[in-house]
């Protein structure tokens, strides 16, 4: 086949190839749940044309959640993400996404889940869509099934020791040995976040 044949195949071939969308996705992630994940894989099914997905994972620690931890989690839930997918370690995910909107020549996509019948969560799609639309992002809500998973919940059971409900947070695909090495990982590092201002008060 020669040169110019290679090129009118070529040509033929990827006639109605779209070239493929750049997602976002930023969050505190302490822990990541499996409501975490949905948004991405919900996501991902909502806008067939993304083909990579960066997750901004904050570096604030809740109940001593370090951003470590939460890094090695979602390490685990990639295999789950049907694109390439990569793992931003950030400072502040707000901030990192904007200058990582202002460095890219296309405008990505950002995903901002959204679970249903909650007034906070919609507030908070409106609130990040503005600032996305700003610095030129395309804001995509993505509505998830399950309104009784969140990081706090599970910063809750993790406190208790209650593995059960622990389990209950992490996407069903995980193996058992990894559900317990996450509970293992939580439970050597979690304790009760101590709310300087109100101990403050309480000494005065």
């Amino acid at each position: 086949m020669n040169q110019l044949t290679r090129f009118l195949v070529n040509s033929i071939l990827n006639e109605d190839k779209v070239p493929g969308k750049t997602a976002l996705f930023g969050g505190g992630f302490k822990p990541p749940t499996r409501g975490h994940l949905d948004v991405v894989t919900q996501g991902l099914k909502d806008n067939p044309e993304v083909d990579e997905v960066y997750i901004f994972v904050g570096s604030g620690v809740r109940n001593n959640i370090s951003q470590e931890e939460a890094i090695k989690i979602w390490e685990m839930y990639k295999p789950f993400i049907p694109v390439k997918s990569t793992i931003v370690k950030a400072g502040t995910p707000l901030k990192d996404m904007k200058h990582f909107i202002e460095d890219t020549e296309d405008k990505p996509y950002v995903f901002i889940g959204a679970r249903p019948n909650n007034e906070d969560d919609d507030k908070d799609v409106a609130e990040r869509s503005k600032f996305f639309e700003k610095y030129g992002a395309i804001p995509k809500r993505v509505n998830t099934p399950d309104s009784n998973i969140s990081g706090t919940r599970a910063r809750k059971a993790a406190l208790a020791d209650n593995k059960l409900e622990l389990f209950s947070y992490f996407p069903d695909a995980l193996s058992d040995s990894q559900k317990e090495e996450i509970y293992d990982m939580l439970r050597s590092v979690v304790k009760e976040q101590v709310d300087f201002k109100s101990l403050e008060k309480q000494l005065d």
